[in-house]
């Protein structure tokens, strides 16, 4: 019957992709066979294996199923990966029909609006995601944590299965690589997350990455609160997008590498903005260059003016120059020369 509505729809199969005689098949969360339509085992696995609760922590605590990777990613971005995978799970309830994403993390729903663009400084794996929700027609809707009662209870106990998920090689960060294979490195990656553990400021920020930002900051961290939703954690180090934020005490080693082909001030900028950052590193820049000798010397002047000369007139007194000079023994003198024979004519 199934082979004959088949051919009445004129639907043509692929064979490789049939399975013939079956007893029974699993399809979009279910199992169909002989008996009727029920539930697909694998789909209530988790609440057949769900703990049972011993204490209240045990009911209200939100362990999540995140690779070991993922544990590392910054909140924002563990908050975008939850809702791509809720995305994923249900591509084929989804794909093609209009629907709306509801979330308590307010910076997600301009960082991944329908309507807006991904930041420049947004940082790699944050913009892959967004090209993925681009096959998707969806709009955004913040809704208050206090509100946002409707998770289940399988999303706070699940399985104790670890997913087989890994880092993205391609979400390497370009600047942490470039320091790993220039020979003459002015700082390792090792070195550069050991200054940060020592960075008091760097350091707070780090962690306010990784387990989320406070309402109020001091005012020594508001440069880099400024940027929350663009930062990101990388082996230990703190990323404005694809640049690596520089601890202080290794800003005097990167000045240095950056200064010593003596490029001048914008150059140095322009190579900076590239790969590394730190809250004042323009001024730095101009500041080292301005005293350096050798790239006074060595830096574009302005283009000289070209003289305009007069062309020759044809007959005397067709064009006369006129001026004033002066004071001079305490007068002032009316000057007129004619161009053609050079005659002057001065009064006072």
């Amino acid at each position: 019957m199934v082979l004959q509505r088949r051919a009445n729809l004129g639907l043509r199969l692929k064979l490789a992709k049939c399975a013939f005689l079956q007893k029974e098949i699993s399809y979009l969360g279910h199992t169909i066979n002989s008996h009727g339509l029920a539930p697909d085992k694998k789909k209530v696995m988790a609440i057949q294996a769900a703990p049972e609760p011993k204490k209240c922590y045990g009911i209200t605590v939100l362990l999540g199923s995140l690779a070991e990777a993922e544990r590392r990613y910054a909140q924002i971005d563990r908050e975008a990966l939850a809702l791509l995978f809720g995305v994923k799970k249900f591509h084929q309830y989804l794909s093609g029909r209009a629907f709306t994403i509801l979330t308590d993390h307010k910076p997600l729903v301009s960082l991944l609006g329908e309507n807006k663009g991904v930041p420049l400084m947004a940082s790699g794996r944050m913009q892959r995601w967004a090209i993925m929700l681009c096959g998707y027609q969806y709009k955004r809707r913040y809704r208050p944590g206090t509100t946002n009662a409707n998770a289940d209870a399988l999303s706070r106990l699940p399985l104790s299965v670890k997913p087989e998920v890994t880092e993205n090689p391609s979400e390497s960060v370009l600047s942490l690589h470039i320091l790993e294979i220039t020979p003459a490195r002015p700082i390792t990656t090792v070195q550069l997350r050991q200054f940060t553990d020592r960075d008091g400021q760097l350091a707070t920020v780090r962690h306010s990455v990784l387990s989320g930002w406070q309402r109020e900051v001091d005012s020594e961290l508001r440069h880099y609160w400024n940027h929350r939703h663009e930062l990101s954690v990388l082996g230990g180090c703190v990323l404005w997008g694809s640049r690596v934020i520089i601890p202080q005490k290794a800003w005097p080693m990167v000045l240095e590498e950056l200064h010593e082909p003596h490029p001048g001030v914008s150059e140095m900028r322009s190579l900076a903005r590239s790969y590394i950052w730190w809250p004042g590193l323009d001024a730095d820049i101009e500041k080292i260059a301005k005293s350096c000798g050798t790239c006074q010397e060595h830096q574009r002047s302005p283009p000289k003016a070209p003289l305009h000369p007069w062309a020759q007139p044809e007959r005397a007194w067709s064009r006369l120059h006129i001026d004033f000079a002066g004071p001079f023994l305490g007068r002032w003198f009316f000057i007129l020369s004619d161009a053609y024979s050079k005659w002057l004519e001065v009064n006072h």
